[in-house]
Formats: C-alpha cells, sequence, structure tokens
C-alpha cells in the first residue's frame, strides 16, 4: 500500500464512499485511484471487497468517517482532475456529503489548486524535506535568533545550520569588574537583542553565562562565519570569564575564522597574538593594549601580519620597528624615535604626521 495510504487509513474508504455517491462503478473508481497514485496502492480484488463492503454500509459511514482533511485530499484530486470542477463546485459537492465546515476552505482550496496545477503529491512536504542546498540558502537568511531556534528541530537540522554562513557581521564583547556584556550585529546592523548582558549575580541564578558562551563557541566555531569587526574589551580582570573566553580563543587557532577587522582593547599581547593568528583574511588591527613588553617581533612572524593593511597600537608607546613600514598605512604611539628609523621611513616612501 501507498504511503499516504498508510498515513491515512480512512482516505481510502471515503474516496470509495464519493465514488458509490457519484454512481462510478468500482472498475472506474480503481482506474482512478491507480492513475492518482499508482497501481501499487491495493490489488485490485482488495479494492473490489472493500469496494463492496462500503456499499453496504454507506450510510452509517459517510458521517462519521472523516476525521481531518487529509481524509478527503482523494477526493478533491479527483474532482479537480477527472471531472474538472471548480474549486467552489467541488467543496459544495464534498462537503453535501461529508459535512466540511467553512474553517475548512481554505486547505480544501490549497490542495484543489495544487492538483489543478499538475502536482500529484498528496502529502504536503515539510520543511526538512527540501534539498540540502536549499534549506541551507534558507537558512542563511534568517536572523540568528531564528537560526537558533532551528537547532532544535532535529539533528539534520543541526547539520543545515552549523554548515550554513551566520547572520552576525559584527561581534563585540566587553568585560567588567562584576560581569560581561556581548553585543552580536546583524548584517544591516541592527544589534541582535539577546539577553546577553550578564551581572554576576545573574549569571549564577540563571546560567546566562552558559546561555551566551554557547552561542558564543558555535558562532566562532563556525568556519563559514565572516565577521567585520571583531572587538574584545578587556580593560579589567575577572577571572571566570578571563579563563573562559581565553580557552575558547585558544581552541581557535586550529580553525581561523574570517575576520575583516579587530579592535582590542586588552591587558597583555597574548590575546592579540591569538587572535590574530585565529584570524582569516584580516586587514586591519586596531590596539590600546596595557602592556609595554610587545613583542613586534613575534607577531610580525605571523601569517596574518603579512596580509594586513594597516595596524595601530594606541598605547603605551612602544619602540619603532622597521615591521611596521610593511603595511599600506600604521598608526603607532613611539616611545622614541631616532635618525636611523627617520631615514628607514624616508625609504620606504610613506607619508608619517607626527602629533
Amino acid at each position: 500500500m501507498s504511503k499516504f495510504l498508510n498515513n491515512h487509513p480512512s482516505a481510502l474508504e471515503t474516496l470509495i464512499l464519493y465514488d458509490i455517491e457519484k454512481w462510478r462503478t468500482a472498475d472506474r473508481s480503481y482506474r482512478n485511484l491507480c492513475e492518482m497514485i499508482g497501481e501499487d496502492a491495493i490489488s485490485e480484488q482488495d479494492f473490489i471487497d472493500l469496494y463492496r463492503k462500503m456499499c453496504k454500509k454507506s450510510a452509517e459511514l459517510t458521517s462519521n468517517i472523516i476525521n481531518d482533511i487529509a481524509s478527503i485530499r482523494l477526493c478533491i484530486f479527483s474532482d479537480a482532475i477527472f471531472e474538472k470542477m471548480t474549486v467552489g463546485p467541488s467543496f459544495d459537492a464534498i462537503s453535501k456529503q461529508f459535512g466540511l465546515e467553512p474553517s475548512d476552505f481554505p486547505s480544501f482550496a490549497y490542495w484543489h489548486h495544487h492538483f489543478r496545477r499538475g502536482n500529484r503529491q498528496l502529502e504536503r512536504k515539510s520543511f526538512s524535506d527540501l534539498p540540502f542546498d536549499v534549506l541551507g540558502t534558507i537558512v542563511e537568511k534568517l536572523d540568528f535568533k531564528s537560526q537558533s531556534k532551528l537547532l532544535r528541530v532535529s539533528r539534520g537540522m543541526q547539520s543545515v545550520v552549523n554548515q550554513s554562513v551566520p547572520s552576525i557581521r559584527d561581534i563585540r564583547i566587553d568585560l567588567y569588574s562584576n560581569g560581561f556584556s556581548i553585543y552580536p550585529y546583524e548584517s544591516d546592523g541592527k544589534l541582535n537583542m539577546w539577553p546577553f548582558y550578564y551581572l554576576t549575580s545573574d549569571i549564577r541564578r540563571k546560567g546566562f553565562d552558559l546561555i551566551a558562551f554557547g552561542h558564543l563557541e558555535r558562532l566562532l566555531s563556525n568556519r563559514r562565519l565572516k565577521l567585520n569587526v571583531f572587538r574584545y574589551i578587556d580593560s579589567v580582570q575577572w577571572m571566570e570569564f578571563d579563563g573562559k573566553i581565553k580557552e575558547l580563543l585558544g581552541r581557535l587557532v586550529d580553525r581561523p575564522i574570517s575576520i575583516r577587522k579587530l579592535s582590542l582593547i586588552v591587558r597583555d599581547e597574548q590575546i592579540v597574538y591569538d587572535l590574530m593568528k585565529s584570524s582569516r583574511k584580516l586587514e586591519e588591527v586596531d590596539v590600546w593594549i596595557n602592556d609595554a613588553t610587545v613583542n613586534i617581533d613575534r607577531m610580525a612572524e605571523l601569517k596574518t601580519w603579512q596580509e594586513m593593511k594597516h595596524v595601530a597600537f594606541r598605547n603605551p608607546p612602544i619602540p619603532f620597528s622597521t615591521h611596521f613600514l610593511r603595511f599600506d598605512t600604521f598608526d603607532v604611539t613611539l616611545d622614541k624615535i631616532t635618525v636611523k628609523d627617520l631615514v628607514e621611513i624616508k625609504q620606504v616612501d610613506l607619508a608619517v604626521i607626527f602629533a
């Protein structure tokens, strides 16, 4: 028997009752059924036996057999294809026999137009029935909150979401003495309103830190994430958050993500180094770093340093390095500059503005 009849066992009896009312023979009714859903739906002898049984009980069964609109789907198919009936007369005829309500009309009309357009699928396709690439295209049109909700639909949908490009384009993380904030921005610049401002008391009471890090980790673990700006402000130390974010960023080293610009206010250079190492297609780095022992030589060994176009070190003053000369532009606060440094700058034909 067909999948449709297995899912809707009363549909066949409903069609037979409808055909009996229209004085269709068992032979014609069976031929119509085969054309609608295939010859393997039911054997001809089994159909004829059921037809005869329904003829004897048609009066008592007609008012009780309908349990949902799917039960009359074959009747709609028959009217639309074989009788060439328009939706209004078909609805009236089927309603007269099976007692449909006016509220059933929208669903009835959908299936009638569906069959009249030449579609023969008897089951409405669900979201998960769509091809993987089509699902991916749809998912990428959604905002991040909607994408996150789809993760709870099924494992297959989780796979689609996790392999789709997230809608988030900018991420800002602010660390305070008693909590932290995460600001994710959509591609249109709109702030995605997650409940992501967390004071310590809220975190401990509601477990919001787990929610925050769950979303953030999923975002940063997606190789297809394309960030315009990643901004991280870590001017104070809050040990619980500090360890988690460094652990998360440390895991990204082996799975770099696309970040165009890093904007960082940090207490030491290690997180700058880790983020630069974890970035692909990095063009700009803007850093305010509270550590005078910045090792520019170490950073200059990174592949991303060779690919960037601009770098800025705001504070505190650092020694001049010839590694800055490879950029299109650079903005640094220097503790001093020598005549030799000036000669090297002149040789690369850069315009330098001294404040």
